[in-house]
Parts: structure tokens; C-alpha cells; sequence
């Protein structure tokens, strides 16, 4: 079972490669994903061409009244088992979102659904940590 300290990572090598890696590449290819936080199963860190593929749907499918309709949008990662997606958001208070895509264009303000996050350690917390276990358990009852 995770924690948010096994979440975390502590590793010194591996923030520096990071840190290194995101002088030297563009806003559009670069992953906001802190150096100390790991990505794991269900989701997965999603490339430049499937984030680009992520972003303009969840654009297609945003309502005018959409709490997100407007703000600019990046997307870092998607689970493997369901059509969830984690945005960072350039807000001064909403650092991420997790979208749940409905792959049509919606009218109602409250779809596609969006949780909002003020930091990563929240979503670390509510979201990562309670994913993978559910996912470590059914792969130990199949």
C-alpha cells in the first residue's frame, strides 16, 4: 500500500534529472509534474501529442458556464482504466484539475465533471494514493 511519502519522491538523482530536463525544453513539452512527485498506476504521464489530443477536447467539450472555460490548461497525466485526465491550471488558486472526458460536447456547466485542487500533496492525498491501491487490490482478487 502507497503513501504520500513513497508518492513522494526523495530521490536527489532523479529531481536533478528533472530539473535538468525542463531548462531544456520548451513550455509545450515540458511536464509541470514536480520533481517529487511519481506518477503511478492507474495513471500514466501522458506525451506532447496526447496531452495537445487531451487539451483540445477537453476545450470541444467545455461549456460557456464550465468552471474551466477560459483558463488555460495543460494535461500531465490520464488513467489507464478510465477516461480521468489531471490538468495543471494557470490559476493563482487551482493548481490541478482531474476531467473526466465524456468525449461529446456539453451544455451543462457541471459536465464534463472537474475536481479542483489547490496543490499536488492534495492530490497526492485524494487521488493518486486511493487510485492505485484500488487498482493494487483488484489485481490481487483477479
Amino acid at each position: 500500500m502507497l503513501t504520500a511519502l513513497s508518492i513522494f519522491r526523495l530521490n536527489s538523482e532523479s529531481a536533478t534529472t528533472r530539473s535538468e530536463h525542463s531548462t531544456k525544453c520548451n513550455y509545450r513539452e515540458c511536464m509541470a509534474i514536480p520533481p517529487d512527485v511519481n506518477i503511478v498506476f492507474p495513471w500514466i504521464v501522458v506525451d506532447a501529442d496526447r496531452a495537445k489530443t487531451l487539451e483540445l477536447e477537453l476545450l470541444r467539450e467545455l461549456s460557456p458556464a464550465h468552471v474551466l472555460k477560459g483558463r488555460r490548461v495543460k494535461a500531465l497525466a490520464a488513467r489507464d482504466d478510465r477516461d480521468d485526465v489531471l490538468f495543471e491550471v494557470e490559476d493563482n488558486r487551482v493548481v490541478l484539475a482531474v476531467v473526466h472526458l465524456t468525449y461529446q460536447g456539453e451544455a451543462n456547466a457541471n459536465w464534463p465533471k472537474a475536481i479542483l485542487f489547490s496543490s499536488w500533496e492534495d492530490w497526492v492525498r485524494d487521488v493518486s494514493i486511493p487510485a492505485h491501491d484500488e487498482a493494487a487490490l483488484g489485481e490481487d482478487l483477479a
